[in-house]
């Protein structure tokens, strides 16, 4: 092999080796077509820009894939209470002196809630009018009076806000953009008032609490205070 000095030229790429190493698309695969092929054939062929993006795109749709980092539901329905949004409460007080507040509860209905009689007879017969036909908006009638446990989480009945013979008003049946998981998305939502004489325990919970996430289960209990 030839050895330059100082001074002399920049190496040869050919001739300046006895076994030139030679990379596809350089000038010695230029001058050695065969040792081009023997090299290719050795390598694989393809150029770094092409393994570059292939490295990329494969990178992306592993990071795609990577367990955990998908979007996930939370449950709606946790240890027999469903999860709802108290909106707000009513406070109401009748000619003869009697107080009541009405707790505005909304959720959005899902198949998990057409189980197990979770909510009312009446709510789920006309739910499923509503899912066979075009119906945007029902407004139910003839829901029975409802014993309601309210709590902050689903798994302390200990500290739950007991609703006893709660008065159903204006439940309503409607189809809406929920955007509460980021995403929108047509889901058809239940709201209604659960009417109770008022209480201290009541009015400290409806004024601290409104428009929290609550955990509730409803049952349907005969008789309703207000009926008398």
């Amino acid at each position: 092999m030839a050895v330059r000095g100082k001074g002399m030229g920049p190496l040869d790429p050919v001739e300046d080796f006895q076994k030139p190493t030679v990379v596809p698309g350089s000038p010695a695969a230029d001058a050695l077509p065969e040792a081009a092929e023997e090299a290719e054939e050795e390598f694989g062929g393809p150029t770094l820009v092409e393994d570059s993006e292939e490295a990329e795109e494969t990178s992306e749709a592993e990071q795609l894939e990577i367990p955990g980092t998908q979007t996930v539901e939370p449950p709606v329905i946790r240890d027999g209470k469903m999860l709802a949004e108290f909106v707000r409460p009513h406070f109401d007080k009748e000619e003869g002196g009697d107080r009541y507040v009405g707790f505005e509860i909304s959720l959005a209905l899902t198949p998990a809630h057409d189980s197990n009689g979770h909510l009312p007879a009446k709510i789920l017969e006309e739910w499923l009018h509503m899912r066979n036909g075009n119906s945007k908006r029902i407004d139910v009638t003839g829901v029975d009076a409802q014993t309601i446990a309210i709590g902050l989480v689903s798994n302390d009945p200990e500290s739950d806000l007991i609703l006893v013979a709660a008065a159903i008003q204006n439940p309503v049946l409607a189809v809406v953009k929920d955007t509460g998981s980021g995403k929108s998305k047509t889901v058809i939502r239940l709201k209604f008032k659960a009417v109770v004489e008022l209480e201290k325990n009541f009015s400290d919970f409806a004024v601290n609490h409104f428009g929290d996430p609550i955990w509730f289960s409803i049952q349907r209990t005969q008789g309703s205070l207000l009926e008398e």
